[in-house]
């Protein structure tokens, strides 16, 4: 699996959430690799990025148009161009429809 990759399975309907939901990242401090879970109650277009505590943009993990269900993505430390980012405290922010949330991630290297 890339580092960026969303991951969904086969989901009946007991595997699809009534609303939107993330999961805190896990681990959470994490020094190489964190994971992130969210679910989707219906079919819907959602960009997950990383900000610093600055503001600033880091990288984007999902820009997309996804099913309904639970998807995880990995978060690899980097940044949009490869490179790897400080130890420091990051933002998750997850947009979908009127859906949005915030959360602190915290990278130690």
């Amino acid at each position: 699996m890339g580092p960026t990759e969303v991951v969904s399975s086969d989901q009946g309907l007991e595997n699809i959430p009534s609303s939107f939901e993330i999961s805190q990242n896990f681990p959470n401090p994490f020094n190489a690799n964190s994971q992130i879970r969210y679910g989707l109650p219906h079919r819907s277009f959602v960009v997950l990025r990383i900000y610093n505590t600055l503001g600033q943009f880091i990288k984007e993990l999902v820009n997309e148009e996804l099913s309904p269900g639970y998807h995880e993505v990995i978060w690899d430390g980097k940044d949009s161009y490869g490179r790897e980012v400080g130890s420091g405290i990051y933002f998750l922010h997850m947009e979908a429809i009127s859906f949005s949330k915030t959360l602190k991630m915290l990278l130690v290297r």
